[in-house]
């Protein structure tokens, strides 16, 4: 996951966290930003998502880690506070996804350096990964959580 995430991440608190932490739960890599309609509709749905399954006896099994493409820290810290997970602090952003007026150049930098091929062509974007391995579990998250919102047959694999 080191190499998908970095080594720390913030909780919603601004703290840092482990990736390490993350151990063999499924983690969502929801590529997302504050300037894009389709994002800031699916955001709401996300989170509602997240915290009806994180009150299930199998909430432990499931984490969300946001991986940013706004264009400034401010936007970033204003979106990141409507969510109730983890992100992908906005510095290391910088370095693991580059900075780009072209969504598509930004995902396919985040691939490379990931040195995995989710076949990302647009956001917002929410790809299933084992924990502790960094491998796809379920590519389709988005459709997974709008078709199943209570998480029924997480992870969906």
């Amino acid at each position: 996951m080191d190499a998908l995430v970095g080594k720390k991440l913030l909780n919603n608190k601004g703290e840092e966290v482990a990736v390490s932490s993350l151990g063999d739960k499924v983690v969502g890599l929801y590529f997302s930003a504050h300037w894009c309609p389709p994002c800031r509709a699916f955001t709401p749905e996300l989170v509602d998502f997240y915290k009806k399954f994180k009150s299930t006896d199998r909430g432990d099994q499931l984490e969300i880690i946001f991986v940013s493409f706004d264009r400034n820290e401010g936007n970033f810290k204003s979106y990141f506070d409507e969510m109730p997970w983890l992100a992908v602090p906005y510095d290391d952003q910088e370095i693991r996804v580059g900075r780009s007026t072209s969504v598509s150049a930004m995902l396919c930098r985040r691939q490379e350096s990931a040195g995995a091929n989710f076949s990302v062509s647009g956001i917002p974007s929410l790809i299933f990964v084992k924990g502790s391995t960094g491998e796809v579990v379920q590519k389709e998250g988005r459709g997974k959580v709008s078709s199943d919102p209570t998480g029924k047959g997480f992870p969906w694999g």
